[in-house]
């Protein structure tokens, strides 16, 4: 009779009875069953698994579910039903969103040097932690109609643009400004910004800033 082996589903190991599972054998490990059950596929995209398909196993074969989970944000839990979040996901997640001023890093003891990369995915299991805190002010080299400039600040405003572009105007009632820039932080690296907005810059982002008389 084959010894039983050990595999993982979302991080936990589980001890199954033979080599052989079908997809929803596999879905039925977890608690409660999960709807999803994916391979994981080192350095390329996991597989789903459907509820027919039988799985060869080895020991140390790794799945994820979509099962809920839930993780935790500067110690606020939130429950999610994914074993791979975003980095622009988990800013989302509180209200208001997290800002472009703060970072995210995942709670790994040893591990704490360096904030998760904007939309950078992550694996999560259930009671995982993250945290934010300030990031440290940086000189940023940005292009404002052609001319190098700098900032200070990663959240650059429509306003902010505007004053660098025509610091001395035009200025008046009928005067407004056109701000389309490019190059910036993802998930929205170009576009239109409008008055009252902002957007996250790196360095190399671009604007051009218009000036237009409404009369």
């Amino acid at each position: 009779m084959a010894s039983p082996i050990h595999i993982y589903i979302d991080g936990e190991q589980v001890r199954v009875p033979r080599r052989r599972l079908s997809g929803a054998d596999l879905r039925a490990l977890v608690s409660p069953p999960a709807d999803t059950i994916w391979l994981d596929v080192p350095d390329a995209q996991d597989r789903p698994v459907a509820p027919d398909q039988v799985i060869e196993l080895e020991d140390g074969i790794r799945f994820f579910t979509d099962r809920s989970r839930t993780i935790y944000l500067d110690k606020v839990p939130y429950e999610v039903r994914s074993a791979v979040i975003s980095e622009t996901d988990l800013r989302a997640l509180p209200t208001p969103p997290i800002g472009p001023e703060r970072g995210v890093w995942k709670d790994i003891p040893d591990d704490i040097d360096d904030p998760l990369a904007s939309g950078e995915l992550v694996r999560v299991t259930d009671g995982d932690r993250f945290f934010t805190k300030l990031l440290p002010q940086r000189e940023i080299h940005i292009v404002v109609n052609g001319r190098r400039k700098t900032v200070t600040n990663r959240a650059v405003s429509y306003e902010q643009v505007v004053a660098i572009a025509f610091p001395d105007g035009p200025i008046g009632e009928n005067v407004t400004y056109s701000v389309v820039y490019s190059k910036a932080v993802a998930p929205k690296p170009e576009g239109t910004l409008a008055e009252g907005s902002q957007v996250t810059v790196k360095d190399g982002t671009r604007f051009n800033v218009t000036p237009t008389d409404k009369s």
